[in-house]
């Protein structure tokens, strides 16, 4: 789901849910109790696409990774 305040995603696994701010560069994955999964951030200046990922449980990092990289992809469709 696209707002005007930015993206936010309902993902149908573990109850995370994704919030970006209004540039979607920047977000967080949260989960059903709202602790923090991963905030994830876009680096400018960069000639790729490059991500800042911070994982607060290791045992997240690949789901995480997924995520990010499908919510690139749906970004690139939409441009």
């Amino acid at each position: 789901m696209i707002s005007f305040f930015g993206p936010s995603y309902d993902i149908d696994f573990k109850g995370w849910t994704v919030k970006g701010n209004i540039t979607e560069w920047n977000y967080t994955i949260k989960d059903s109790n709202n602790n923090l999964i991963a905030k994830i951030s876009k680096e400018l200046f960069n000639l790729t696409d490059t991500y800042s990922i911070d994982v607060v449980n290791p045992y997240d990092a690949l789901a995480v990774l997924l995520f990010v990289i499908a919510i690139d992809a749906e970004k690139c469709t939409r441009e």
